[in-house]
């Protein structure tokens, strides 16, 4: 699904809008229920950047003077709660130094609302790349994806911060392949009873069944990643939490160059029990680092793990160019042709 279509375009900041006396907005980038994300050009500093504005969908519209947001009747102290989440969010990211996550460099309120800035990247969303291409990723091209992401989540969870929404569309991927979190669920946990807000595609079944927030935790970014890796190895929804229970395996469906091991990684990261989940990012790079199997199944593995994450040699290689598709960004010509690409 296109996230740029959301919400209609009356709702958003018109090109050339001023904010905060120099953050010139030239383009709307993408848009999520509870935020609008513009590409702006910092005059200060002649430099281009991300906005993210705080809009929430269903609570606040734009007014009359095409800037300024209204809070609907009644819904003045969510939104304040929504607000304050936002502001905290970005103040923990702008603490967070990772080169997967995009670094924070101002917030900032006005028009009613918040708005954070964030280093601008060249690029796109994984979903939408997957849909350009409608087709699953190789395996290869995931575990790259996967090892920096899990390099991401290791860093904000060491300081408690749960990412809650992980999702193809909330992660941007630039031109050489290197992936960066663009959005976040962090701040959804917000409502007068305690209900997270996120796609019922990728939520955890402790989040969405048992309301147990206390419970949440890296176990909880597990169950999203899974959801992901599901997503992009296959193109199909990942199973709803709701359907999952312990013997529910029969409702996911791999391609068959999907590695039987890169299959039990999903399983696990989806298992609904959170006990039977990784526990952390240790964990997780054990399972794909530290075997020292005589199984071919697992050399196997290696191999295409130490492929997927070995620093580029330059052109391929006569028979890597045989394997892969005329692209060589992950849709590799082994993957499932014509499937239809669902992203949620």
């Amino acid at each position: 699904m296109d996230t740029s279509t959301l919400n209609a375009p009356s709702s958003l900041l018109a090109n050339g809008t001023i904010l905060n006396g120099h953050y010139k907005i030239d383009r709307h980038f993408a848009t999520w229920p509870h935020i609008h994300i513009y590409i702006a050009t910092d005059t200060k500093f002649r430099e281009q950047v991300f906005v993210k504005e705080l809009f929430v969908d269903g609570l606040s519209e734009r007014g009359e003077d095409g800037q300024s947001i209204v809070v609907r009747p009644g819904n003045e102290s969510i939104f304040q709660e929504y607000k304050s989440n936002f502001n905290e969010e970005a103040r923990t990211l702008r603490q967070i130094d990772n080169s997967h996550i995009l670094k924070v460099t101002d917030l900032f309120e006005s028009n009613e609302t918040s708005y954070y800035v964030m280093e601008y990247v060249e690029g796109e969303l994984l979903s939408d790349k997957m849909l350009r291409h409608n087709k699953p990723l190789s395996e290869s091209a995931t575990i790259s994806h996967l090892t920096q992401l899990l390099d991401a989540l290791k860093t904000m969870h060491s300081q408690s911060f749960w990412h809650l929404d992980i999702t193809p569309s909330n992660i941007l991927v630039d031109n050489n392949g290197i992936c960066k979190f663009i959005e976040y669920g962090h701040y959804k946990l917000v409502d007068d009873e305690s209900t997270l807000v996120g796609n019922p595609s990728h939520l955890d079944p402790q989040e969405l069944e048992h309301r147990d927030f206390p419970n949440i935790g890296p176990w909880t970014d597990f169950y999203t990643l899974g959801s992901t890796l599901y997503n992009l190895l296959t193109g199909k929804r990942p199973p709803l939490s709701t359907e999952l229970n312990e013997a529910t395996s029969h409702l996911y469906s791999f391609p068959t160059t999907v590695s039987k091991k890169m299959q039990r990684l999903v399983l696990w990261m989806m298992t609904p029990n959170i006990f039977r989940r990784p526990q952390d990012v240790g964990e997780v790079n054990e399972f794909l680092y530290g075997l020292n199997s005589t199984n071919e199944a697992d050399k196997r593995f290696q191999k295409t793990l130490s492929a997927a994450t070995a620093p580029p040699i330059g052109v391929n290689s006569p028979k890597q160019s045989e394997d892969d598709d005329d692209d060589d960004d992950g849709f590799g010509s082994k993957t499932l042709k014509g499937m239809q690409i669902f992203i949620f």
